[in-house]
């Protein structure tokens, strides 16, 4: 939509790995308390908590069984490999647990 940020990176579905390692190191700096490291850790976690909702009301509060689903991707930035602590694997176990129909 911003014709000049086009070629910016673009974020994920959520961090990675090291957002809670991060955290953690500068949590111990600041010791214990590094609240807003932490907050970003929840919001991080309850992404995929998030989206199954937002499909929910998108769905005008229809169940998501029998719908089918495709989640592009499991690791958490693209052209990457590395799907350590990706929560596409929660977002997966998520829609499972609902009822969708994975692809």
């Amino acid at each position: 939509r911003y014709p000049r940020a086009a070629s910016f990176p673009r974020s994920g579905f959520t961090a990675g790995p090291c957002l809670f390692k991060d955290t953690m190191q500068l949590a111990a700096y600041c010791r214990h308390t590094f609240s807003l490291g932490h907050a970003a850790m929840l919001v991080n976690e309850t992404m995929p908590d998030a989206l199954v909702e937002q499909a929910k009301r998108q769905l005008a509060g229809r169940s998501l069984s029998g719908i089918s689903c495709g989640i592009l991707g499991m690791a958490f930035k693209p052209n990457n490999d590395d799907w350590r602590e990706s929560l596409a694997f929660k977002l997966r176990k998520l829609l499972l647990w609902e009822g969708a129909s994975l692809r």
